[in-house]
């Protein structure tokens, strides 16, 4: 998945309307997966406290 927006995003010209949207979405994603990976890793060192 990541290969392939990477690819994408080489397409496509900086600064254009795409490459705002693309980035965007892109930036959300990253937020998302971060959130979610580093609230399992604060109950994994509760439950080891």
């Amino acid at each position: 998945f990541l290969l392939g927006g990477l690819i994408e995003m080489a397409r496509l010209v900086p600064g254009s309307i795409e490459h705002r949207r693309l980035r965007d979405i892109g930036e959300e994603a990253f937020k998302v997966s971060s959130l979610r990976n580093g609230s399992s890793h604060l109950e994994e060192k509760v439950r080891w406290a």
